[in-house]
């Protein structure tokens, strides 16, 4: 059990979330996070080349309503972090409101709506759905639907005044998590059309990009046939967005243009090649989901996430967390000074009370006559 203080209960915000899911995923994925302040042995402190957190993965979470990725930069501040509030300034978090599946598909949709236009290429083909009063019909192209969702990309980035494209410094991160929504698109792939991608849980944007063509040309009607109910991530009401969602994680991650073009000639997506064999697209590591709670743990008392860890050295306690466990024990005198003794007191007094109360009535009953003297 942990003890806790008054000022660990607050409302946190999307960049915090963020941090702590990235603390949770490095836990996870065998990356000492315990290394923030931590000696060697001999009391000698972590050079910037020994650090364990220049081994740290980024994460990008892709879900309904936004898209987020989280990293730790390899280069300047980021080596020489000596507490987890240090860290949490150099870990780089950014959240992108209305650029998850779910908002992006109905601006989609509604677009074409507005426009009059009767198909739809992000649809499959055979699928019909009605938009404000406009009959949208399926015809599968894949490559046309990237290349609208690229210049819609585009048109939100202008409108917000935001540049989606990672840091140049991430180009030396490892390994990324892909979650949420790029797990399930691509887990669905495999399930849909098995052996089209070889290369999973690391499969190539030039993988998927293939791969999704065969997808989206499939028949509405025979994909629903052959695939309805196999894949628990994607239930009956959403498989007729997969074609939208392959499409989507495409310009989401990708940096080249397609078709050789791009609206006003602007970057959009994360910056991925299609080459780049560094995300990992996965649900869950080592059996066990990315839980940003496990990594708002960490950060308060992370010295002891090192026990959990057997592959980890055997750690000091920072100056930081020692103060930290310090507060603890007296948040816990406190509490048994100011709720727990005075109801303890009221209860022995009660106590006390009736035993003095008994004692007075065995007394009287010791000096009265019995029965048989009365008889």
């Amino acid at each position: 059990t942990l003890s806790f203080g008054h000022g660990h209960f607050k409302t946190i915000d999307g960049a915090d979330e963020g941090f702590y899911a990235w603390l949770a995923a490095n836990y996870l994925s065998n990356v000492d996070v315990t290394s923030v302040g931590k000696l060697r042995a001999g009391g000698r402190p972590f050079s910037r080349v020994e650090t364990p957190l220049t081994n740290s993965v980024g994460a990008i979470d892709v879900g309904g309503g936004s898209v987020q990725y989280v990293a730790l930069p390899t280069e300047g501040k980021a080596s020489l972090v000596k507490s987890m509030r240090d860290l949490r300034d150099v870990v780089k978090v950014e959240s992108f409101l209305g650029y998850g599946a779910n908002h992006m598909e109905t601006r989609w949709r509604s677009a074409l709506a507005a426009a009059g236009t009767s198909t739809n290429v992000c649809a499959f083909p055979g699928y019909t759905a009605v938009v404000d009063g406009v009959e949208l019909k399926g015809t599968g192209s894949y490559a046309d639907c990237v290349a609208g969702l690229r210049n819609q990309l585009a048109q939100m980035q202008r409108e917000q005044r935001v540049d989606m494209r990672m840091p140049e410094r991430f180009r030396n991160i490892k390994r990324f998590l892909g979650m949420s929504l790029l797990y399930h698109v691509t887990n669905f792939i495999t399930i849909a059309i098995p052996g089209s991608l070889a290369s999973m849980p690391k499969a190539t944007l030039a993988e998927i990009a293939k791969a999704g063509e065969a997808l989206c040309a499939m028949d509405w009607d025979t994909l629903l046939r052959d695939v309805d109910g196999k894949d628990p991530n994607t239930p009956t009401d959403r498989m007729n967005g997969r074609c939208f969602d392959a499409a989507l994680v495409q310009a989401l991650l990708g940096s080249e243009r397609v078709n050789g073009t791009s609206s006003r000639g602007e970057h959009v997506g994360l910056g991925f090649t299609q080459n780049d064999k560094r995300i990992e697209f996965i649900e869950q590591i080592t059996g066990a989901e990315v839980e940003w709670t496990l990594g708002a743990t960490m950060s308060v008392v992370h010295p002891i996430a090192a026990r959990a860890n057997p592959s980890w050295a055997k750690v000091k306690t920072p100056s930081e967390c020692a103060r930290v466990l310090h507060t603890s024990f007296v948040n816990e005198l406190y509490a048994w000074g100011v709720f727990i003794l005075p109801w303890a007191s009221v209860v022995t007094a009660y106590l006390v009370y009736l035993s003095l109360r008994a004692t007075r009535s065995l007394a009287i009953m010791a000096r009265s006559p019995s029965f048989l003297e009365i008889l």
